[in-house]
């Protein structure tokens, strides 16, 4: 009866091992299905999302709805904004939704005279632009001619046939001394003054030089009251060519004395004359 009962617990034994066996080898069947069906919808999905999704920007590329039927530009120097439209045109910018900002920014930027670009896209058919321009303020000498703007950035290499201010005594690494020309002609323009101003000596900031369009001499001003000294030479220069003929430099002890320099007479010799006139 005993060997009965072992044979017979060592049959169930054995029979529910290979039961849950069965069972494992069934779970994991199961599992790696359902991970196929899982895939299977999953890639099914992704592929019909990317369907839908490239056929939805197909129909918006070709809508006529989207297409750009007016570029509007606003710049100040027409020149400026006649070659940007070329340049747009050139482009052909087509839907308004697919067309690249910075692409066309990046084309309008290669005229140098642009300053700051702002492109914006309004629906559903208008491409707006607004410029901001760089103005030439002075011509830099150093070495070769260089137009720069009011913050001394150079616009592009040029030559002395532009009616602007030449600044001499300064290279284009002196930002100092090229900021202290720059800010003395925006004193001048306030009263109207640069038209008169040919060449502006910066290679000693404690003591400025001017000299005027067609006149030989040149005005020394000191490192302050540009404005005052160069207001009162102009008010004697007439005076002053009278009682000394014609004038190399004049130059300003303070806002009330000056001293001059006589160019050399036709026997050589050089006259020197010091005034105190008023």
């Amino acid at each position: 009866m005993y060997r009965n009962f072992s044979s017979n617990f060592r049959s169930g034994a054995s029979f529910w091992r290979k039961n849950q066996k069965l069972k494992i080898k069934r779970n994991r069947a199961k599992n790696v299905f359902k991970k196929l069906i899982f895939s299977m919808a999953f890639i099914f999905i992704g592929a019909s999302s990317y369907f839908c999704f490239t056929e939805i920007l197909k129909f918006l590329k070709n809508w006529d709805f989207l297409m750009v039927k007016e570029v509007k530009i606003h710049a100040s120097n027409p020149h400026v904004e006649r070659e940007v439209r070329e340049k747009i045109k050139r482009l052909s910018p087509q839907n308004l939704l697919f067309t690249d900002a910075e692409v066309i920014e990046n084309l309008i930027r290669e005229n140098p005279y642009i300053k700051e670009v702002n492109i914006r896209k309004i629906l559903p058919t208008t491409l707006e632009i607004f410029l901001v321009e760089r103005e030439g303020i002075a011509i830099l000498s150093d070495k070769n001619f260089f137009l720069i703007d009011e913050d001394g950035e150079i616009i592009k290499e040029t030559d002395k046939s532009e009616l602007l201010p030449l600044i001499e005594g300064a290279t284009l690494k002196d930002s100092i001394a090229i900021k202290i020309g720059i800010d003395l002609i925006k004193d001048l323009k306030k009263k109207g003054f640069e038209k008169f101003v040919e060449t502006i000596d910066v290679s000693n900031p404690f003591n400025i030089g001017i000299r005027l369009r067609g006149s030989p001499t040149k005005v020394y001003l000191g490192s302050s009251d540009f404005l005052e000294k160069l207001e009162r030479f102009m008010k004697l220069e007439k005076y002053l060519r009278k009682e000394s003929g014609k004038i190399e430099y004049v130059g300003f002890y303070d806002n009330e004395r000056l001293y001059l320099k006589a160019l050399t007479d036709k026997d050589g010799k050089k006259n020197l004359k010091v005034s105190n006139e008023k």
